[in-house]
């Protein structure tokens, strides 16, 4: 099994990403980010918040990714359904967004974002929060 190295903290390359992002610009550097961080499993690209639900009842994925601002809601919200549910408990997830409050931030962190990045992000800053959310959970 291949594996991604950052940080220190080693993860499968071919974990299963759920991203949330509405914005196509967006979509096209998270999926860039993961291929060139070395990630080759699947990902799953949902727009709304409804879609994301139901991506999520189709498979379990090993990590999410998800925007603040959609068009159907907030991804804090999706966020509170992810962590209601005992069978994502242990998903790392972080929010990927252009909300760069401090009271934002520990929204997110409090209801259980992993982790937090603000958009634009640099490739390194992601790796950095994928690596660390990874760790957060997966001990």
């Amino acid at each position: 099994m291949s594996t991604v190295v950052i940080d220190e903290i080693s993860m499968p390359a071919d974990m299963y990403f759920l991203i949330l992002e509405d914005t196509e610009i967006f979509q096209k550097k998270l999926v860039q980010t993961l291929n060139n961080l070395g990630f080759t499993g699947n990902i799953t690209m949902t727009d709304t918040v409804a879609s994301a639900l139901e991506a999520l009842n189709e498979n379990q994925p090993d990590f999410i990714l998800s925007d603040w601002n959609l068009p159907d809601g907030k991804g804090i919200d999706f966020l509170k359904k992810v962590r209601a549910n005992e069978q994502y408990s242990k998903t790392p997830f972080v929010m990927v967004t252009t909300m760069d409050s401090i009271d934002d931030i520990l929204d997110a962190v409090t209801v259980g974002a992993d982790d937090y990045v603000v958009k634009p992000w640099e490739e390194k800053e992601m790796a950095e929060k994928i690596s660390s959310a990874y760790a957060k959970r997966k001990k």
